[in-house]
């Protein structure tokens, strides 16, 4: 693109000298032919040079074509490395958890509360991707941390308890009743404020899914910004992960007893 842009002047002058000699040949060799003053010799000599500028004609318009389409693909490949950006809702209705972890090795969570994986129908394909050997590592706001309070208020509805306790007290009674999911599904609190929800699910293929929910303000949980990050797109894969492990090494491990 850059070249095409930097050559766009002589591209410009090419097609200018091109295109005006055709025409200028074209209307002397039309008017001597009409008023028949030419001999056959000089005919054939400007037929040759009518051939020559409608090969060049040509010639420049290959080379165009064929930039043209190298900047296309360009653009198609760019396209590629695009986040999926919507509401939380459609991205999550294409986006199942099923789909999520299907083929899934590890999956790494980081969220405020975490209740809603532990609703009938999500906490359904997290038993069954445990029961196929997944990991889960799950990082939660401390339910007294400042940033849990200030998250619970910010909420656009009201709710009975404590939702931002509810996803630990899930977790506990799961764990101490399944010997398979406590092995499995490991969680850990922070006190640091959270500003994104991120699903980070790693494949036995190889491929690494990654989901960042934005926590938005006075916005219905359904209506927040969501957006998927397209696996070839391994710099931000490989900056997410890392922002993982930072996390990780700086929350402190929840115990059930």
């Amino acid at each position: 693109m850059k070249n095409f842009l930097k050559n766009k002047g002589k591209y410009q002058i090419v097609d200018i000298f091109v295109f005006s000699s055709i025409s200028i040949v074209s209307i002397i060799l039309g008017i001597l032919n009409f008023i028949d003053i030419l001999d056959f010799d000089v005919k054939q000599i400007l037929s040759i040079v009518l051939v020559v500028l409608a090969l060049l004609s040509s010639s420049s318009l290959a080379e165009r074509y064929g930039i043209l389409e190298k900047i296309a693909k360009g653009l198609r490949n760019q396209k590629n490395n695009f986040v999926e950006l919507s509401n939380r809702k459609r991205i999550e209705d294409e986006h199942t958890l099923e789909k999520r972890f299907d083929g899934a090795t590890d999956v790494y969570l980081i969220t405020q509360c975490s209740r809603t994986l532990f609703q009938p129908g999500n906490i359904t394909y997290i038993e069954e991707a445990v029961n196929r050997g997944t990991k889960f590592k799950v990082i939660v706001l401390h339910p007294s941390s400042e940033a849990a309070i200030e998250n619970l208020n910010n909420k656009m509805f009201r709710y009975l308890g404590n939702p931002m306790s509810e996803g630990l007290e899930y977790y506990k009674k799961f764990a101490t009743d399944n010997e398979t999911f406590a092995s499995h599904v490991e969680y850990r609190t922070t006190y640091i404020n959270i500003t994104y929800a991120m699903m980070i699910v790693q494949r036995k293929s190889g491929d690494i899914f990654v989901k960042i929910d934005l926590y938005t303000y006075g916005t219905p949980d359904k209506q927040r910004r969501c957006f998927i990050i397209n696996p070839s797109d391994t710099e931000n894969i490989n900056f997410y992960l890392d922002q993982w492990k930072i996390a990780w090494e700086k929350s402190d491990p929840y115990i059930t007893q």
